[in-house]
């Protein structure tokens, strides 16, 4: 049996005036968890198991988030620099 989370942040920036700058980038996070479980007769060296951890939608949230800002800064420091030579 699996158990997955996936979130998707997506971030668009446009900026316009003299100097115009247009982008767009999406972030996936996923998670999953696997569980092995066997019943009925099998052999005794067979045990359930689990494998991966499942992170909550929140926690997946929290880690896109930090990402998106470290993108923010790249993309910014771009514009601010592409702005310097105008």
């Amino acid at each position: 049996m699996t158990h997955s989370n996936k979130l998707t942040l997506t971030t668009e920036i446009e900026a316009h005036g003299i100097y115009s700058y247009s982008k767009s980038f999406n972030i996936v996070k996923t998670s999953a968890k696997h569980d092995y479980i066997y019943s009925g007769n099998v052999p005794a060296n067979l045990r359930n198991y689990s494998e991966g951890t499942l992170q909550s939608k929140d926690s997946l949230l929290q880690a896109a988030k930090e990402q998106q800002l470290t993108e923010l800064k790249v993309y910014l420091e771009d514009m601010v620099r592409d702005l310097s030579y105008l």
